[in-house]
């Protein structure tokens, strides 16, 4: 069996501190970026008759496990454009840099990533209130609705998930360019401090084992505070017209075991972390949109559901104005 390095051959204190400027680095950018992103108009969710019930009348989202979304290239699409920036551009090429690449990207592998020492479940809202392929792909065919949400339930102070932990929300990237230019800005930042390490005396001074073993901390730090979140928002274009943003909630298996659930789709077991939002207070329902096909009874149906479900405020209620026969 592989013995692990002895971590008292490091200067704990050198490495602490470079690991520590790299995660201040990395979260830099992601906090200029959530800004940027930042939710400033209603997000929309589509449903069945069924499922908007139960989300208003349980106050909550489930979010589902990722590898069970529709999109079978969930997490690794964007991992592939990561792997393939970090083989092909022309990176520092270094003998510190070239260790240092082949553990990230033994990291990155399937295998690896499906290992579980994180779990990732994820909600999806659209920018689209009114929009046929969401209709047909979420919405019941048409006969659904769309949730319509105040951009308040969104708010950085408000995102906690069931474990105390962080809940990132940021819409998908479609654009391959857009793509690999957040993998390039945070993998530069790496790279930096693997030159920069290269480059002082306490390094040298480390045996091989020990080096690695900071490649491999550096790529932890790299994957758990900028990659992943990459990975888990980016998509094929295929799927851009869906103007999809992502409630996103990431933790140890240990943290967030208690609080996952599971529901079947056929034959299928999917689990799912329920997300809370204060759904029936004044202000956070700011519409319904019923579905092109629904039955003609539907809004009298959901007014009466608001009414029994005691949701505060005044929440507009409007039908699609998509012209669509459903089979």
């Amino acid at each position: 069996m592989r013995k692990e390095p002895n971590v008292t051959l490091l200067p704990l204190a050198e490495f602490e501190r470079q690991r520590w400027l790299l995660e201040l680095r990395l979260k830099a950018d992601l906090g200029e970026e959530e800004r940027a992103d930042e939710v400033t108009g209603s997000l929309y969710h589509f449903t069945d008759e069924r499922g908007l019930r139960g989300i208003i009348e349980g106050e909550s989202f489930w979010c589902t496990d990722y590898r069970h979304l529709n999109d079978p290239t969930e997490l690794f699409h964007g991992v592939d454009a990561a792997i393939s920036l970090a083989k092909s551009l022309p990176w520092p090429r270094t003998a510190q840099t070239a260790e240092f690449l082949d553990v990230l990207l033994d990291l990155f592998k399937s295998e690896n990533l499906a290992a579980g020492h994180l779990r990732f479940f994820i909600c999806s809202f659209s920018e689209h209130r009114d929009y046929l392929d969401q209709w047909r792909a979420y919405g019941d065919n048409g006969r659904g609705f769309a949730i319509g949400l105040s951009p308040k339930l969104f708010a950085v102070e408000e995102r906690i998930g069931p474990a105390n932990e962080r809940v990132f929300v940021g819409p998908v990237r479609y654009e391959p360019k857009a793509v690999r230019r957040r993998y390039a800005q945070s993998l530069q930042h790496a790279l930096d401090t693997i030159v920069a390490a290269a480059e002082s005396e306490w390094f040298r001074q480390l045996p091989q084992p020990a080096r690695l073993l900071f490649y491999r901390e550096i790529s932890l730090e790299l994957a758990a505070t900028a990659w992943i979140w990459n990975s888990l928002t980016s998509k094929h274009d295929a799927y851009q017209a869906e103007h999809e943003v992502r409630l996103v909630m990431l933790g140890t298996p240990d943290a967030l075991n208690p609080y996952i659930k599971a529901r079947t789709r056929g034959t299928e077991t999917i689990p799912y972390v329920p997300y809370r939002m204060p759904l029936k207070e004044d202000g956070s329902l700011m519409e319904i949109v019923i579905g092109p096909t629904a039955d003609n009874d539907a809004e009298r149906r959901i007014k009466e559901m608001l009414r029994h479900l005691k949701v505060e405020g005044d929440v507009r209620i409007i039908r699609s104005t998509i012209p669509y026969r459903s089979f």
